[in-house]
């Protein structure tokens, strides 16, 4: 498990797998996503921005205290208060690759948390590159391809709750209707 600093943010990211499905709390926030990391000791810094991407209230950093490049690949999930929020660092020392990779104001980056709903936030990919000294970072939407797996994670008491895409940008075609004039029209 890792340790978040930011009262945004959760205390605990939690690996989510058959062994240990989705606990969810009344009035909790959900962000799930599938951590595909291939360079050890990587981390990552996350600070909540405004929908279009500018900073809040100065800078916030919500930073992982723990090397993500250790975790195993899957799903974790982490709990936060809503609002829309950006990867911006990632610092993967890896040979003699730069220490850091800025990726501040890049809109594929950005992810939402919308309350009431299990949010996806993306596949999360981390590769270093030796023959050309770069470490490789992209963020996925897989939603189509994980919401299957996810969805046997939920228990069923909370099935009811749905998961929507929160990747990037407000994207209608994986908002469900009825959830429309909940979320308010920020488009």
């Amino acid at each position: 498990m890792l340790a978040l600093s930011s009262p945004a943010l959760s205390q605990t990211l939690h690996k989510l797998s058959p062994n240990n499905p989705l606990t969810i709390e009344s009035g909790q926030t959900i962000v799930i996503f599938y951590f595909d990391i291939e360079v050890p000791r990587a981390s990552l810094s996350i600070r909540e921005t405004t929908d279009n991407g500018k900073s809040l209230r100065g800078i916030i950093y919500q930073q992982l205290e723990e090397e993500i490049g250790n975790l195993e690949n899957g799903f974790y999930w982490f709990s936060t208060e809503p609002g829309t929020f950006e990867i911006d660092r990632i610092e993967a020392p890896y040979f003699n690759l730069p220490n850091a990779v800025t990726i501040k104001d890049r809109p594929n980056m950005l992810f939402r948390a919308y309350d009431g709903v299990i949010n996806y936030g993306g596949h999360f990919f981390i590769r270093a590159d030796r023959s050309v000294r770069q470490v490789n970072v992209s963020l996925q939407n897989r939603y189509a391809s994980s919401y299957r797996f996810l969805s046997e994670l939920i228990p069923d008491g909370h099935r009811q709750i749905p998961i929507v895409s929160s990747l990037g940008l407000r994207d209608d075609f994986f908002i469900p209707r009825e959830l429309d004039t909940e979320l308010g029209d920020d488009k």
